[in-house]
């Protein structure tokens, strides 16, 4: 799992880019690279705004991205090939294989 920290220290319009993340000082958080429920389900983010006054006043947000699964994975089969035998007597819409 990622944990890591933004800290913007002035409120202008930049873009801060942390890794997979993209912070915009409207508040906006965008991703920077496309994110893999594989390699990990969860990002957590500490992200503090401090303001440029003599005295710096700040604030912390805890952000928690999950991330969902997407069916990126092709279908598999269990084997190549698979045998079936039935009865002559066999009723229309019987079951004769499974295949998985």
């Amino acid at each position: 799992m990622y944990d890591g920290a933004l800290h913007i220290w002035k409120c202008t319009k930049i873009i801060i880019s942390f890794y997979l993340f993209y912070f915009v000082i409207s508040g906006e958080i965008t991703i920077a690279v496309a994110l893999d429920y594989e390699m990990s389900h969860n990002y957590f983010l500490t992200i503090k705004a401090t303001d440029g006054g003599l005295r710096p006043l700040s604030d912390t947000a805890m952000v928690n991205i999950v991330v969902s699964d997407a069916n990126d994975n092709k279908p598999m089969f269990s084997q190549d090939i698979y045998y079936s035998e039935m009865n002559e007597a066999t009723r229309v819409e019987d079951s004769i294989a499974q295949v998985c």
